[in-house]
């Protein structure tokens, strides 16, 4: 028996396609994310403000500076 009682949970096939799809889709959203911090990072490289970035990017300007700060892109 599972903590406090309860049955363990058992998706039934079509919960469990529907499953895959979310695990799918974070991992392409985890693949994005990986790619636009990428181009971010890249951008900021080639001395773009970052508030021309963030504006390209769809991100806040606060965000692309935490990414050029990770980064240890110069001003």
């Amino acid at each position: 028996m599972s903590p406090r009682g309860r049955q363990p949970f058992e998706p039934t096939p079509p919960q469990r396609h529907l499953l895959r799809r979310v695990e799918r889709a974070a991992a392409r959203l985890r693949t994005a994310q990986t790619a636009n911090t990428d181009a971010v990072r890249a951008a900021l490289d080639d001395g773009i403000p970052a508030q021309v970035v963030a504006d390209a990017a769809g991100l806040g300007v606060n965000t692309v500076r935490r990414i050029k700060y990770q980064a240890g892109v110069d001003d």
